[in-house]
């Protein structure tokens, strides 16, 4: 589901680097626009989705869709927010839908950012969520120790869960005794706030994760 359009930017009260880092540990794609509508900001899921090329394309400009109509409307949606981040009472289009080829469409929400709720080096107008229904990429081991705290072994067992394995199973794969295992478990458990295996797989796989952090683990 996509955020809200009210989304606390304020709330985060970073600069540069560090707001560009926190937004890269968001899944949803999130785009930040100039008050002309050029891209100034893709966190690392946007800028994924966009490089496939399929729907939503990136230019000098700003953003465009593959269908003329969806661009047009696109266009339309990115400047009523435009106007409105200058303080112009202009309705604002909530959710846009960009098709692609072969898969569901893209789920894109366009907002305003008051000059106030974010403060970066650039002038920033507008945001714009881009969510793909498709995604269910797993979480890689760096973003479950960013987030949960896990350690390089709890990650191994809690991703051998989510693909279903039973406790013994993951012991004899890993090499180390099931009661090990088991003490893991009850770890991944108490640092992600689920209770069994079930609540952890859609935990994981329930939701779109960003691609190329962290990597495979050995």
């Amino acid at each position: 589901m996509l955020p809200s359009r009210h989304f606390r930017f304020s709330e985060l009260k970073a600069y540069s680097s560090g707001f560009e880092s926190a937004l890269d540990m968001v899944p949803t794609g999130i785009a930040l626009l100039s008050r002309d509508g050029q891209i100034i900001f893709m966190n690392r899921s946007a800028a994924a989705l966009v490089a496939e090329r399929d729907g939503l394309l990136s230019t000098s400009t700003g953003f465009r869709a593959e269908q003329q109509t969806e661009s047009e409307l696109l266009t339309k949606a990115i400047r009523q927010a435009t106007s409105t981040s200058k303080g112009r009472i202009t309705p604002v289009r909530g959710a846009l839908f960009i098709s692609r080829r072969t898969r569901p469409p893209l789920q894109v929400l366009i907002g305003p950012i008051r000059p106030s709720m974010v403060q970066l080096s650039q002038r920033i107008g507008v945001v714009v969520f881009i969510n793909d229904p498709c995604r269910t990429q797993r979480p890689t081991d760096s973003l479950l120790r960013t987030l949960y705290e896990l350690t390089r072994a709890e990650c191994r067992v809690a991703l051998l869960l989510s693909d279903g394995r039973a406790p013994r199973e993951i012991a004899d794969t890993l090499g180390v005794t099931e009661n090990t295992v088991r003490s893991q478990i009850k770890s991944i458990y108490n640092k992600t706030g689920v209770k069994r295996q079930s609540e952890l797989i859609r935990l994981l796989l329930g939701q779109s994760w960003p691609s190329g952090q962290g990597g495979a683990m050995p």
